[in-house]
């Protein structure tokens, strides 16, 4: 049982060495390399596009967005409505000095 298991170990280690030698699992290991590389670069270029993407659809959502309250508050303006944001002076929002609460004495 002993020298089976020593031999096993031999077979493994020569196996080992041989691979290492071998040009054929150095170009293999080499290209695996390769192809790794370009996956990468690859899978970055892609989250960039996707990036870009979102972006600009967001800068268009941000426009119509904004098309749209120019639009409602043209309708607001035609239709004689008037906002408070839209009149001219100082509007009081109700934020006067508060009491403090505590404990009664």
């Amino acid at each position: 049982r002993n020298a089976k298991k020593t031999y096993n170990q031999d077979i493994l280690a020569l196996v080992a060495f041989v691979k290492r030698r071998d040009p054929r699992v150095k170009a293999q290991q080499e290209e695996m390399e390769k192809q790794k590389k370009e996956k990468q670069q690859q899978q970055e270029q892609q989250a960039k596009e996707r990036k870009k993407e979102k972006q600009k659809a967001k800068e268009e959502w941000l426009q119509e967005a904004q098309q749209h309250m120019e639009d409602l508050e043209v309708a607001d303006r035609l239709a004689g409505r008037v906002r408070l944001a839209d009149e001219e002076g100082d509007y009081d929002y109700g934020g006067g000095k508060k009491k403090k609460r505590g404990k009664k004495k």
